[in-house]
């Protein structure tokens, strides 16, 4: 790697970050200053993954004698052992920092910062954070960075605050506040202080925060010049650590043979999911199957390993393909968000996208002008259909059938806007009683939907592609292959494995995907906020993955009239109480509503809601069935004319 620095100035102070020409055999380093004062901080990731229950990070400030110009004499002319203040310098730097990494990560990480240079005007310790967390991006360790830590003080006769105060500063300061984290966030924060008060303790947390973005923000333009200078940095890649199995006891109580009350310890255990591929001698693989074991085939053996992610599709090289099938304007897309000027060889070359000449099936996905050319089933239909059925022969009712066989990024667009295209818009009626347009699905709920099944799909099955059902009553999303690994139809709201970690991880950069499992949860949120039923997920034929978004057929007909407000009246509308509006909109939403409905959806009791029901019915807006007041199953509906 080149030498590359970058120099800047924040709050009256003059920094420099600096790689490239210090511990190359490190994973990653960095030279940090403030005015003169220098650190050195390196960062070591151990190959293989520890057998650890903890995260093994060790962090290690070392001081040295000759950083002050002092070089130690006496009986042993040795360095002595940490001080106190290095004790809780690398307790500083440890403390952003850890929490930064991924859940399961259980390789060895060292950090090691070294100061050169004590200028005894400039503390190192806050620096340092800055240091760690340059040299862990620089050398593509996972985390969520990047991250700084700032000193606040304050200056007593001004009230000014102050970034990094020097030690006079620090003496002449009746406040002394340490924030670290990230450019949106404060995970580390240590205060004293003489007596100020609360609005003023307030005011500096909120200028640190601000400081530290700042920080955060030297260090992307710090990025930048390593990239433009080396290439692109490559995130490495590390194995997690699974979930550990859980355990659910039950006790069934039963008698037992001498008549006597006892009980059966119940153990249910969810399963591993990795290491299943055991080989005999033979190389024969068997799976067992309730009482037998079957000896698999060879395509089966591949599929296990790819389920297993012991060996990824994504991964393998596509030997017909070559660097010359890159669409150029995907190409200058990526390279644009990677925020590099590298050529498009060396930056497919360092994301692992090109291995001996020939791109990986991620490669040919992501980036060849025709991916159906070497997978034909990596596409993309979207079926518009009149009604809430296909049929076929002389009652075929397909309205619009699109095909998207492009690269990923252009294949996602293309879907959305023609799926965007074909949806239609119903009047809702919001809080303040005005009727609003609405589209008939959230977007984020069938985007996410549809950028899920093209990220997770299983590539490696042929014959199928993804296809996109547009009936009257709902919106189908079809993914080939079954959830991967430790996922399940139970789970998948919060758990995370991606079948095509490499696919997902470019997408991400293009924007299209987020890390942070909140997609599927959101799909939720975002049908309960539109007043549409819950969204769902099934795998209807042991092959594939299917996600289901019903709208509302009641009020799709009901929207269909031009103007409801002109039918109901501005005038009978602007006369009803707030529980009643919410009621209406309620209604309007489901097509029907019960008491125990309303009363959850307001937040309020069972009193109030059947108040608001029972006065919109009395006034002719809503319909009450039921056989009795005590009818269970009894509910409102709007009323029919």
């Amino acid at each position: 790697m080149a030498k590359v620095t970058h120099e800047f100035d924040l709050f009256g102070k003059h920094y420099t970050l600096e790689t490239g020409e210090l511990a190359k055999q490190a994973t990653g380093e960095c030279l940090v200053s403030c005015g003169e004062s220098t650190v050195n901080v390196t960062v070591v990731v151990s190959k293989e993954r520890k057998n650890y229950d903890f995260f093994p990070l060790t962090v290690d400030f070392v001081e040295k004698m000759y950083a002050v110009g002092r070089i130690p004499g006496g009986y042993l002319k040795r360095e002595a052992r940490p001080s106190e203040k290095a004790t809780l310098t690398a307790r500083l730097i440890d403390r952003p920092i850890r929490p930064s990494f991924p859940e399961g990560f259980r390789n060895e990480v060292q950090i090691v910062a070294m100061p050169l240079v004590a200028d005894q005007v400039n503390p190192v310790d806050t620096i340092s954070v800055m240091g760690a967390s340059a040299a862990m991006t620089v050398g593509g360790v996972p985390f969520e960075g990047p991250l700084a830590c700032v000193r606040v003080g304050r200056d007593v006769e001004t009230g000014e605050f102050i970034v990094n105060p020097s030690y006079e500063e620090r003496d002449a300061s009746d406040l002394d506040l340490e924030l670290a984290g990230s450019a949106t966030f404060i995970s580390m924060l240590e205060a004293g202080a003489k007596e100020i008060s609360e609005d003023d303790m307030l005011a500096a947390m909120a200028f640190g925060q601000e400081a530290i973005a700042a920080f955060c923000e030297e260090q992307r333009v710090f990025f930048a010049k390593v990239e433009q200078t080396n290439g692109p940095i490559v995130a490495r890649e590390y194995v997690l650590d699974e979930p550990v199995p859980e355990v659910h006891p039950v006790r069934i109580p039963v008698t037992n043979s001498r008549g006597e009350a006892d009980f059966v310890l119940v153990l249910e255990i969810s399963p591993s999911s990795g290491h299943v591929i055991s080989r005999r001698s033979d190389k024969a693989v068997f799976l067992r199957q309730k009482d037998s074991s079957v000896e698999l085939e060879r395509d089966q053996v591949l599929a296990l390993e790819y389920d297993k992610n012991q060996r990824r599709y994504e991964d393998e090289v596509q030997e017909r393909s070559s660097i010359g099938d890159v669409d150029p304007e995907v190409m200058a897309r990526y390279k644009a968000e990677l925020g590099t000027e590298a050529s498009d060889e060396q930056v497919l070359r360092s994301r692992g996208f090109l291995q001996d000449g020939h791109l990986t099936n991620a490669g040919v996905l992501l980036f060849s002008e025709s991916p159906a050319r070497f997978m034909p089933w990596a596409r993309v239909r979207v079926i518009r259909l009149d009604g809430s059925k296909m049929e076929t022969g002389r009652r075929l009712n397909i309205v619009k059938d699109r095909t998207f066989d492009g690269p990923l990024p252009k294949t996602i667009e293309g879907a959305k806007e023609f799926i965007s295209s074909q949806l239609r818009e119903f009047q809702h009626l919001g809080d303040d009683g005005r009727f609003k347009v609405i589209p008939e699905y959230p977007e984020f709920a069938w985007f996410e939907g549809l950028v899920n099944a093209v990220t997770h799909r299983d590539y490696a099955m042929s014959g199928d592609h993804i296809r996109v059902m547009m009936y009257d009553d709902r919106l189908e999303i079809t993914s080939p292959g079954m959830l991967p690994n430790i996922v399940t139809l139970e789970n998948m709201k919060y758990t995370r494995w991606s079948r095509n970690p490499t696919i997902a991880r470019t997408l991400v950069e293009f924007g299209w995907v987020r890390e942070l499992n909140e997609g599927v949860q959101r799909i939720y949120d975002e049908m309960a906020s539109f007043f549409l039923r819950e969204p769902t997920f099934s795998e209807p034929n042991g092959a594939s993955v299917r996600l289901t978004l019903e709208n509302s057929a009641t009020s799709r007909v009901l929207h269909r009239v031009d103007s409801i407000a002109s039918d109901l009246g501005n005038d009978v509308v602007s006369a009803l109480g707030e529980y009643e509006l919410a009621a209406l909109q309620y209604v309007y939403g489901r097509g029907r509503v019960t008491v125990k409905e309303l009363s959850v959806h307001l937040g309020r009791s069972a009193k109030v809601a059947r108040t608001a029901l029972k006065s919109l019915s009395g006034k002719g807006i809503l319909d009450w069935h039921g056989t009795s007041p005590t009818d269970p199953s009894q509910y409102y509906d709007l009323h029919r004319a």
